[in-house]
């Protein structure tokens, strides 16, 4: 029965979308390759939202990997992929040589066509970071953080200033020792540590080139051992708060983690945590795949940590759910069946409606306008639920206070009485309608904005409408308006 129970829960596409996890997230530590010399592995990344100072607003940083050094470049704005080629070029690799490999987010910059030939044309492999987990480029977000963390100390009274300090700041980051390694990244890079201070320079005798490389040599080699045993420590640490993933293989279904997602929802809280299922395309490397994704999230890397993905199960006492139905064709277009309207927006000089398709997923909802909606009754119960009642594309606005009914009708010349939750009355009349009041009572009070050659034709209207309204007209006279147009008070009393 256990087993029966446990199997018939994992294979439950109900509890798999709206269940967290309480196990430690998937996927082993995977470090980086350890570099055997400065600057042949550098990571990028960029700091933004910063005040303006003498005309920049961006930092670029740039860490070798080996070394810990670090470059903190002003810039005007996020430049683009070009801009960024040049910039690296004339800070970087004209201090450095060129790197082997290029460590760096997806932002758009890295992501180009123009970045990667670059690259390739330098003979540098560029390593992107994967969807949502950037603890791929960790050492460029340590990086920032320590310049944020000075940048805040030291310009708290004049945030204007910060580009003034930032080559103290790069000089302090560079000159302090790293745990890593236990020298400072101008000692692992340069072989030897400037001083701060011109007294505190000590007097090193240096007989040859030769013994200047050996020593160098040396500091490299230390450093690199040092880096290996920290790397292992760092990965034992790291692992004994995660777990080993399950193996995926190509054509495997996954439910995809919908904490980064922006889902269209109508409640963030109750919003599902995964959706999907979603088949596995490439196995990318031992924590990360590629994953076929629908149209809507075009936008979105399809490659994903192990950790934002969980495997679909499947039980012979739980069958899966069963496959979306295909579009039917209504005139040689293919169609869908709608469940049920979500929210509305108005785009242009129309309305657009957030739509929930019957048998698909949240994530597969989308914005249709009103034209391709072509159940109508779909749009008015939305209105009437969440606004009210809608005629056509004039939306009457109904407020209740106590037993008075108010519905405004914005430029419409008809408008609906409520009468009952089930019943309306329609009032159609040649002028444009202002407002609408019925009360418990039984009292209608129609008013509209007429002219007094129209008097008439009003109450030929209001005369016929049904048979159990009996209307009075009242014109009401505004000394701010002319003699010719008048507010008139249409009163029906319904038995």
């Amino acid at each position: 029965m256990a087993r029966d129970v446990r199997s018939f829960v994992l294979a439950c596409s109900v509890c798999a979308i709206g269940k967290t996890s309480n196990r430690p997230p998937d996927g082993l530590l995977q470090p980086l390759l350890v570099p055997s010399r400065p600057w042949s592995h550098i990571a990028l990344d960029f700091v933004t939202a910063l005040p303006p100072s003498q005309g920049n607003t961006v930092v670029l940083t740039v860490v070798d990997r080996f070394s810990k050094a670090a470059h903190f470049i002003p810039l005007p704005k996020l430049p683009s992929a070009k801009e960024t080629a040049v910039t690296v070029v004339d800070h970087v690799f004209r201090l450095h040589g060129l790197p082997t490999d290029v460590v760096s987010n997806r932002g758009p910059q890295f992501v180009s066509k123009f970045w990667q030939e670059f690259c390739r044309l330098l003979g540098a492999t560029v390593s992107l970071s994967s969807g949502f987990h950037p603890q791929s480029n960790g050492q460029t977000e340590r990086a920032n953080q320590d310049l944020e963390r000075t940048l805040r100390c030291m310009v708290t009274r004049n945030p204007s200033s910060w580009s003034q300090q930032l080559s103290m700041v790069e000089y302090a980051h560079n000159s302090l020792p790293v745990s890593s390694t236990g020298l400072s990244p101008f000692e692992c890079s340069l072989g030897y540590q400037p001083p701060i201070f011109p007294s505190l320079e000590s007097e090193v005798a240096v007989p040859s080139a030769h013994a200047f490389i050996q020593r160098c040599h040396r500091t490299w080699t230390r450093a690199r051992e040092t880096l290996l045993q920290v790397g292992v420590r760092t990965k034992a640490k790291a692992d004994r708060h995660r777990s080993r993933p399950p193996v995926y293989v190509v054509g495997s279904k996954v439910w995809l983690s919908t904490k980064n997602i922006p889902l269209r929802s109508v409640s963030n809280k109750l919003a599902p945590k995964f959706i999907g299922p979603f088949p596995v395309t490439k196995i990318i490397s031992p924590v990360a795949v590629r994953l076929k994704l629908p149209p809507v999230y075009r936008r979105i890397h399809p490659v994903f940590h192990v950790s934002k993905i969980k495997p679909v199960f499947f039980s012979r006492i739980n069958p899966p759910a069963p496959v979306p139905p295909p579009p039917r064709l209504v005139d040689g277009e293919p169609t869908y069946s709608v469940n049920r309207i979500l929210d509305s927006r108005r785009r242009g000089r129309g309305y657009q409606y957030l739509v929930d398709w019957e048998g698909y997923g949240p994530e597969e909802r989308s914005w249709v306008p009103a034209r391709d909606i072509l159940d109508h009754s779909l749009i008015d119960d939305y209105n009437q639920r969440e606004r009210g009642y809608c005629h056509g594309s004039h939306i009457c606005r109904v407020l209740r206070s106590r037993d008075l009914y108010v519905c405004h009708v914005m430029s419409a010349r008809s408008a609906e009485l409520l009468i009952s939750p089930a019943q309306f009355i329609r009032i159609s009349v040649p002028v444009p309608v202002v407002s609408l009041v019925w009360s418990s009572c039984g009292l209608f009070v129609l008013d509209v904005v007429v002219s007094s050659s129209c008097l008439h034709r009003i109450h030929a209207i209001t005369t016929g409408l049904h048979s159990t309204l009996s209307p009075a007209i009242l014109p009401l006279h505004h000394p701010a308006e002319s003699l010719h147009h008048r507010h008139c008070v249409c009163l029906f009393h319904y038995k």
